[in-house]
């Protein structure tokens, strides 16, 4: 189901239990010991120049710190396997879907969680891509060997219950490799989100910036408008010197991004979940020529302030009119 970030109950969906699932490592038994509950789900943020980003997902695996990987397959109500068929491009703004909730699992540390897609490209009925009219099939590197793999250790509290959010930056993710014709390729840029403990940045760009010189699309949104968010200690060399920041492909590139949207009452805005910490943020409107794997000289407006996020709160900035 579609759920708003700040809602953080979501109903309608059975709670799992996990343990007879596991599979390889040493056949020890990691369903022995302390339990806690985790829910899982996923949102985006958006891409220009494509209509939708339809991923089919099948499961989940989790891999334990010192115990065998545990396998979490989706399934109907009758206990069928089932594929999950996502529209990532819905999921911007803070909006999120959940994967699976309460899940009983055992309590620790965890390596990496790995999501299970179809991504055959030659199977035009599972992910693919929409775009100028047209679908394009969605390869996804080493989908078939280790699905789709983020190492981000994380904790599960004992008889407690744990909510991340995978946060997979599809201006980050989707790309379209030379010399494959224009094909699109998804590749695992995640970040995760501890959802008990979090907040939200939100704020306003003026729209002499989104329609200034130089500027694709003028005030057509799609066209690249959107907010970078880098880690402030990131931008810190190891001698103390102040670095740049940079687009995505960068030395110094965003940890998340955000899209610039015309909201309800006319402004030009903007939201992003972090975790807790110490952020600087810029606005680019050329973000649809921002190549991921290139550094490119995207233009930034960058806000001098160091932004601190703290768990619980939502922190409003504004881009001055230049």
């Amino acid at each position: 189901m579609k759920a708003s970030a700040l809602n953080l109950s979501a109903l309608g969906i059975a709670a799992l239990t996990v343990g007879a699932c596991s599979s390889g490592g040493d056949g020890a038994s990691i369903g022995a010991g302390a339990t806690g509950q985790l829910s899982l789900s996923i949102m985006d943020a958006p891409v220009d120049g494509v209509e939708s980003i339809l991923v089919h997902f099948t499961g989940v695996r989790l891999k334990p710190q010192g115990g065998p990987a545990i396998d979490i397959p989706f399934v109907d109500a009758d206990g069928n396997a089932s594929t999950r068929v996502i529209d990532m491009l819905e999921l911007t703004h803070g909006n999120y879907e959940d994967l699976f909730l309460d899940a009983q699992v055992p309590a620790g540390v965890y390596n990496w969680i790995e999501l299970s897609v179809l991504a055959d490209p030659t199977d035009p009925n599972d992910s693919h891509v929409m775009a100028n009219g047209g679908q394009y099939e969605l390869p996804i590197p080493s989908s078939e060997q280790n699905g789709l793999r983020f190492v981000s250790p994380f904790t599960v509290t004992a008889d407690g219950h744990t909510h991340v959010l995978i946060d997979w930056d599809m201006r980050m993710a989707l790309i379209q490799p030379p010399g494959l014709g224009g094909t699109y390729m998804l590749r695992p840029a995640f970040r995760l989100i501890d959802l008990t403990e979090y907040g939200t940045l939100t704020g306003t760009v003026p729209a002499s910036l989104i329609d200034a010189a130089g500027c694709p699309g003028d005030t057509a949104l799609g066209t690249g408008n959107s907010v970078y968010v880098y880690e402030a200690a990131a931008l810190v060399a190891a001698d103390g010197a102040a670095l740049d920041p940079g687009d995505i492909g960068s030395p110094t590139a965003p940890v998340a991004t955000g899209v610039v949207e015309l909201d309800a009452d006319g402004a030009y805005s903007f939201r992003v979940i972090l975790s807790p910490g110490e952020y600087r943020v810029a606005y680019t409107c050329e973000g649809e020529a921002d190549d991921v794997e290139a550094d490119d000289d995207i233009a930034l407006v960058v806000l001098p302030e160091t932004l601190v996020i703290e768990h619980g709160g939502t922190l409003a900035v504004e881009f001055p009119v230049p």
